[in-house]
């Protein structure tokens, strides 16, 4: 048993990435929650500002994993997530 452990020794930076990525996951459900129990609504900044952050972390952790289709995701829930607050702060 402790030989599988040792297996799953990472360095800093492979657990700073990783917790990047969890961090990413964490902040979408939390803006799924917040929207779902209507705390947020869909013309809230805090709510896509909350995507635009979680989507940034987790594409670090999936470009880490090389989870390219993961990346391209996020990169347009990003985009998603830029054009709706200009919308919100610009019109």
């Amino acid at each position: 048993m402790r030989e599988e452990f040792a297996k799953l020794k990472m360095s800093k930076k492979e657990i700073t990435l990783e917790a990047t990525g969890w961090a990413g996951a964490f902040l979408f459900l939390l803006a799924y929650l917040l929207i779902s129990v209507k705390i947020l609504d869909a013309e809230s900044p805090i709510y896509h500002i909350i995507n635009l952050i979680g989507s940034f972390f987790y594409a670090i952790g999936m470009f880490y994993k090389r989870a390219f289709a993961g990346v391209f995701l996020e990169v347009v829930w990003s985009i998603i997530a830029i054009a709706s607050l200009s919308k919100i702060f610009f019109h």
